[in-house]
Parts: C-alpha cells; sequence; structure tokens
C-alpha cells in the first residue's frame, strides 16, 4: 500500500467514525429536547378545553369530547353549543324525534349535514360505539329512532349537527402550541344541565399541554 493509499484508508475511517459519532450525538439530542405532551394526554373519552386565547371562532370558548383519537387523526363534538333548532325540524324521517324536546347542538364545523349523538344508559340494539363509561355515540338513525321513541330528554340524549376534525398530527401541534387543554370527561358534564357554563367551569381545572424535556 503506498503512502497516500494509507492516508486515505486510515483518515477515511476516522471520517467515517467522526461522521457516525455525530449523528449519534445528533440523536442523543432530539431525545432530550424533543418537546413531550405533559400531563394528561388526549385520547377517547377525554374533554378538549378551549384556552383562553384560542381565537377561531368555531372553537373559542368551547369544550369537545374526543371519540377518537390515533395515527390516522381525531374526531370529536363540541358539548356545550346549543342551538335554538328541534332536532324534529331537521331530521326527516325519526318518528321518535316528535316527543323529543332537546335542542340540537353544533358538533363542530365539519360535515354540517351530517348527525351524530351521544347518550348514556343501556347499550340499545343497532350501531354504536362506547365514548367512555356509559356514554356511547352513534350515527344511525335506527338506534336515534329507538332511543327518542322511549321516555327521554336531554339528559341522556344530545343530538349534533357536524363534528370537530383533525388530520393526522393537527391536534397534537395544536396542544403543543398551547391552544386546548386536556381533561378528564365526566358524563354530568357532557349532559349538563347548562352547557354554556361548562367552559368556565372546566377552564380552572384545566393546565395547557406544553413542551417538556423527556427524562
Amino acid at each position: 500500500m503506498t503512502a497516500a493509499e494509507t492516508y486515505r484508508h486510515r483518515h477515511g475511517c476516522h471520517g467515517a467514525a467522526d461522521w457516525l459519532w455525530r449523528c449519534l450525538f445528533s440523536c442523543l439530542l432530539v431525545c432530550l429536547f424533543q418537546p413531550a405532551l405533559a400531563g394528561p394526554m388526549p385520547a377517547r373519552g377525554a374533554f378538549l378545553v378551549a384556552s383562553e386565547d384560542m381565537n377561531d371562532p368555531n372553537f373559542s370558548r368551547t369544550v369537545i369530547l374526543l371519540i377518537s383519537y390515533g395515527e390516522k387523526g381525531a374526531m370529536g363534538l363540541v358539548i356545550n353549543r346549543p342551538t335554538t333548532i328541534l332536532p324534529r325540524r331537521i331530521i326527516p324521517g325519526v318518528e321518535g324525534l316528535s316527543r323529543y324536546n332537546g335542542p340540537m347542538f353544533f358538533g363542530g364545523p365539519v360535515m354540517l349535514d351530517r348527525i351524530l349523538f351521544l347518550w348514556r344508559g343501556a347499550e340499545p340494539a343497532g350501531e354504536s360505539e362506547p365514548v367512555f363509561g356509559g356514554v356511547r355515540v352513534s350515527a344511525n338513525r335506527d338506534v336515534l329512532d329507538s332511543l327518542a321513541s322511549e321516555p327521554t330528554d336531554a339528559s341522556r340524549l344530545r343530538i349534533y349537527a357536524g363534528y370537530a376534525g383533525w388530520a393526522p398530527g393537527q391536534l397534537d401541534l395544536e396542544l403543543r402550541q398551547g391552544g386546548w387543554h386536556v381533561v378528564a370527561a365526566s358524563e354530568d358534564l357532557v349532559f349538563a344541565d347548562k352547557p354554556g357554563a361548562v367552559w368556565k367551569q372546566l377552564l380552572p381545572m384545566a393546565e395547557p399541554l406544553t413542551a417538556a424535556l423527556v427524562p
């Protein structure tokens, strides 16, 4: 091996080793200083409470019940924005709603023509999904008709137009930016007598999810 080849061999090996150590050091820094969500984590059945400086009119002073959260994104229902509209006036073909006097709720800005509903109590026959505790969600009209046909009111059944939705990673980003607080949900607040007061009731309990160092 010539002197030039020996030099290239030695320094090439050292160069590769230096590059490997730089990569390892960079990974270590990322692990140590990567922003992490401190506090309660978002999940199905958790409340998202809008921060005081939330300036999006669709979500200002809202409380959202997450009904799905995962790598494909997130979905929830705004629980504290009742309207003055009765569900039977905008949902045709559901006879049971003629006996239901609860208001329609604004569930979120996505697909306002889609109707979803939450209820608590016995699980009816038909398509539905558990959310947390005894609360379930469905978009099935037969299930809605079955629920509304029995004596019930807004303390047990809530009906929503539209929903809130997030693309993969979008909600996590908003949480890191301090736009939302995550709070454990309760059935009594989902079906509160005064839903307009729920945001103020929850906000003192909420702490924003902020960037933190991973130990």
